[in-house]
């Protein structure tokens, strides 16, 4: 038989009044008393008094009988006695029926009982039992050799020091000595050292279910249960209270361990009085409350321990409702054990005494066995200033806080882990006060849901600790978290580092933003570890007034660092290098001049690795630029890549970065325009070429022949004539690094008709009306840069006049048109009005049979009137790109071999100069940028050209024409056209 201890270790919770040594010693003298009572009622035979065999006698393995006789109000005044001390039956089973009336009086005058071998059963019905005498029991079942069993319906009540209100016993250390207690009737207790309902067993189970049970007296226990070498099972179906000091809801001792089923309320009204108070020394401790109160100083409501020293020697506390302690230095939970891990899971626990403690966890025990782990899904509030919440000491523990839990003290710790526990702590709801996790590898992570408001400190301590922030947002106190390593923004937390003015965020082995996370520093925060931010997060440095922050380690960069608040004057200096893994550095700068004012600026004291983006945000409006500002400065070696995250559109220009010694600097070097404004400097310039092409002349109009009026046409009526032509031009616009190349495709669709016919003394006068189509798709191309395309779609109406002079060889033209266009640029789309007039004249000179000279000359002016384009930029919201007139003055003169195939039809060989007068256009743009063109000089062409007469009133006509300006920033052009014409 294991010996059971006689005193209850309590012990001290550091840092805190716990458990006084006053408290232990009235313990332990509580606990000695109560054993000693204990042994003296075990070893204790009935008064002489008694009637024995009193329902008659007893034989071996029968039932015996007692019912309702004699005196109507006490039907059995002696008692009932059945068996003595050294003289037990065997296998007896005493039954007493509903409506028996039992009341004893004198000391050591029980009400029943029965001492036993084999099995002793007693079974009582709907009566009533009562004792007055010290130890004096209601009903008291002992077997020598076996099982004791009592069943209860009786309401029970005794009053007298060390009585017991049912006790059932056994004597035997054989194994399957069980003891079996059903008490549903309600049991009182009146005196000293008093057990209410009290189970005892050397190797076998101790199973007690109750009802109602009350004792009021001093060191009196409402459930007491003892299995030296077997197990204590306890089971509650309502209120079980004790009302007098050092005394016990339910007192449990179980050598292979003990269960707890409390099913209603267990409560304590004196001092230093437990609701549970539960011992094994090998099995599990499994306690399942609702709610357990003790009023009383130094009272706990549970005290739960395991002295196995195995594996599976382990702790389990539940409750489903409240715990509270209301006197000084309580506890509400208190769970030790030196084998197994402790779990306690826990809705509401309450302190509001001074010195009280919500739980309190220890366990001895090493590695994973030495677990310590709390679940709190309602409100762990410690109310007293000198009070604490949770504390918890281990090889390691894990404290887990749901959306609906609460963790609060008053003035001392939440949370307090003592020694080198490693700690975890999971806060999924309100974490309050200050957290103390003392030594060992600690992590700490607030989810979601996690509410910080009412948090003042969460303290380490020394090892290695993690803090990790899993998907919450909110406002940041880094004063709030100290000793800790390691420091996690994960899953889309988005923090702002507060209070304004200097604060310190310390993560010696690193700071983590990951998985769309978000840090944003304020004023003067400062950063003591290194920063590692993952391709979806940033870290925003850009304060308020403005931002001055510092990383005392080095930065990884997969993310983006942010500084931009539209005010050019924020800093972030990192003392190590930076390793680039594609990721995005975001600076304010801010243009005045013509080239940078100030700007936001990041510096390094080590080297440059890998590869990193510079984003500009470009702020206008500055004063005028000095020198050149730096915006990145680096300390060590330039081992990576930093390069702009997109051309930088300043304007329309194009710029690049540029890096000087030890800093990065926009240098305002042009290396081109961007491509709305490209494309814009290219139409404008191109105007000329794609009018001529509309425009034409009167030979390409109508046919050379017919121009010319071959003899024999000159009577000829007014005719219908179209043409269908193709051009190709390349060229050069604007100037400088503000120059593009381009290259336009036409097509151009004509219809014309004669519309007037006179005959004058001299020769023959035609006027025409005429109207034109054409597409003009082009591309700008500029050194380094990809090319970008425009176009321009024209609509348009024609007048012209033509006089034949009588030989049909000569003649002079006019005519005119307007065309409407609708321009198509990167952007907004434009449109564009032009004009154009020409003149020409020509003639045929006979050089003898077929052959001819036909000299012609041309003068052409166009005009484009080109509307503004809108170009909204962030810099500049009503930027727009504007032209002046694109104007154009060509004379030509060409000069063409004839040879004639028949009077109808010939071909014609040659060419000619061409002189643009004027050929300029402008583009602007930007703060004032202009892109110039002037394409003015000569050109030379090269022409083929012929017709044929199919038919008497039908004529089809063609050429091919090749012009190249002699200067090389002028226009080439290559084209060719085939038309027809009808006479009536």
């Amino acid at each position: 038989m294991r010996a059971v201890g006689s005193t209850k270790v309590l012990f001290p919770l550091a840092g805190s009044a716990g458990i006084t040594a006053r408290q232990r010693q009235l313990g332990a003298l509580r606990l000695g008393v109560s054993w000693l009572a204990l042994a003296v009622v075990m070893a204790a035979g009935p008064n002489p008094a008694h009637a024995a065999d009193e329902c008659g006698p007893a034989v071996p393995g029968g039932t015996v009988t007692c019912g309702p006789t004699g005196n109507p109000t006490n039907h059995y005044p002696d008692g009932i006695l059945y068996g003595n001390v050294g003289v037990p039956v065997p296998d007896l089973t005493v039954v007493i029926e509903d409506g028996v009336i039992i009341g004893t009086t004198g000391d050591s005058q029980a009400a029943m009982t029965l001492f036993g071998s084999g099995d002793a059963v007693v079974d009582v019905g709907v009566a009533t039992i009562s004792t007055r005498g010290v130890t004096s029991n209601g009903i008291w079942a002992r077997s020598y050799t076996g099982t004791a069993t009592i069943t209860s319906e009786a309401a029970v009540s005794t009053e007298g020091s060390s009585s017991m209100g049912i006790y059932g016993s056994s004597f035997s250390t054989a194994p399957g000595a069980d003891v079996t207690i059903t008490s549903i009737g309600p049991v009182l207790t009146r005196g000293n050292y008093a057990n209410g309902v009290m189970g005892v067993t050397g190797d076998g189970l101790v199973s007690i279910t109750t009802g109602r049970v009350t004792t009021e007296g001093f060191l009196a226990r409402a459930i007491r249960a003892t299995a030296f070498d077997g197990a204590v099972s306890v089971t509650t179906t309502d209120v079980v209270e004790t009302r007098g000091d050092d005394s016990v809801a339910i007192r449990i001792d179980g050598g292979e361990g003990v269960r707890i089923d409390g099913q209603a309320a267990i409560q304590t009204r004196g001092s230093f009085s437990d609701g549970i108070l539960a011992r094994a020394y090998g099995g599990t401790v499994d306690v399942d409350v609702t709610s357990v109160g003790t009023l009383g100083n130094g009272s706990a409501g549970m005290f739960v321990s395991n002295y196995g020293t195995g594996a599976g020697n382990t702790v389990s506390v539940t409750s489903t409702d409240q715990i509270t302690t209301e006197g000084s230095n309580g506890i509400g939970i208190f769970a030790l054990s030196r084998g197994g891990a402790i779990d306690i899971e826990v809705v509401d626990v309450t302190t509001t005494g001074a010195g009280a403690t919500g739980i309190y966890a220890r366990n001895y025990a090493a590695g994973a066995n030495g677990a310590v782990s709390v679940t709190v899904t309602g409100n762990v509030v410690a109310t007293n200033t000198t009070a604490r919440a949770i504390s918890v000491r281990g090889a390691q523990s894990h404290i887990v806080i749901t959306e609906t839990g609460l963790v609060t003290s008053g003035q001392s710790d939440s949370i307090n882990s003592v020694s080198s526990t490693i700690d975890t702590v999971d806060v999924h709801g309100t974490l309050a006060g200050t957290a103390r996790l003392n030594a060992g590898d600690d992590r700490v992570t607030f989810y979601s849901t996690a509410d910080l408001s009412r948090l003042t400190l969460v303290d380490a301590g020394t090892g290695t600790d993690a803090l990790t922030f899993d998907g919450l947002a909110g406002v940041l106190d880094p004063a709030i978290f100290t000793n800790f390593e390691t420091i996690t923004f994960d899953n889309g937390s988005d923090f702002v580092a507060a209070p304004a003015g200097a604060s310190v965020l310390s993560a010696s082995q690193g700071l983590f933003l990951s998985n769309n996370s978000a840090l944003r520093l304020g004023d003067l925060d400062d950063i003591f570890g290194s920063v590692s931010i993952d391709a979806t997060s940033r870290l925003v440095a850009r304060g308020d007034s403005p931002g001055i922050n510092s990383i005392t380690g080095d930065l990884t960069l997969a993310g983006r660092l942010d500084l931009t608040d539209g005010a050019a004057d924020d800093r972030t200096d990192v003392s190590g290098s930076l390793i680039g893994q594609g990721g995005t550095i975001a600076l304010d700068v801010l243009f005045g001049g013509g080239g940078v004012a100030a700007a936001d600026r990041l510096t390094f004291g080590g080297d440059i690795t890998g590869t990193a983006f510079l984003e500009i945000n470009p702020i206008f409006g500055g004063p005028l630029a000095g020198g050149p500002v730096p915006l990145i400065t680096f300390g060590g070696a330039m081992m990576g890549n930093i390069q702009l995250a997109q051309p930088l559109d300043f304007g329309g220009i194009v710029f690049e970065l540029a890096q000087t010694g030890n800093s990065f600097t926009l240098a305002l070097v042009e290396q081109g325009l961007v491509a709305d404004v490209a494309e814009s400097v290219a139409l404008g310039a191109a105007f000329a070429p794609v009018l001529q092409s509309l425009f034409g002349d009167l030979g390409a109009r109508i046919g050379t022949g017919d121009a010319l009026r071959r003899p024999g046409l000159g009577a000829e009526p007014p005719g219908l004539w179209g043409r269908i032509a193709g051009a190709d031009h390349d060229g050069e616009a604007g100037n400088g690094t503000r120059g593009v190349d381009f290259e336009i495709d036409q097509f151009v669709l004509q219809f014309g008709a004669d519309v007037l016919r006179a005959e004058t003394a001299g020769g023959t006068l035609i006027g025409y009306a005429m109207a034109q189509y054409g597409t003009a798709d082009g591309d700008a191309y500029q050194q380094g840069m990809a090319s970008t395309g425009f176009s321009a779609t024209s609509y348009g109406i024609g007048l012209g006049a033509t006089w034949y002079a009588a030989d049909s060889d000569t003649y002079a033209d006019i005519a005119g048109m307007v065309n409407w266009h609708d321009l198509g640029v990167t952007g907004p789309d434009g449109d564009a009005l032009s004009y154009t007039l020409g003149i020409e004249g020509g003639t045929r000179l006979p050089l003898g049979g077929a052959l001819s000279l036909a000299p012609m000359g041309q003068i052409v002016y166009s005009n484009a009137d080109i509307d503004r384009l809108s170009r909204p930029t962030m810099v500049d919201p009503a930027g727009s790109i504007t032209f002046d007139r694109a104007e154009s003055l060509v004379a030509r003169g060409n000069l063409m071999l004839e040879y004639a195939i028949d009077p109808m039809s010939s071909v014609q060989i040659g060419g000619g100069l061409a002189y643009e007068f004027l050929g300029t256009s402008e583009t602007r743009f930007g703060f004032g940028s202009v892109s110039k063109t002037d394409h003015g000089g000569f050109s030379g062409e090269i022409a083929a050209r012929g017709q044929v007469r199919l038919a008497e009133a039908l004529t089809v006509f063609g050429d091919v024409r090749v012009s190249r300006a002699f200067d090389s920033a002028g226009i080439d052009s290559l084209s060719g056209q085939i038309g027809i014409r009808m006479d009536f």
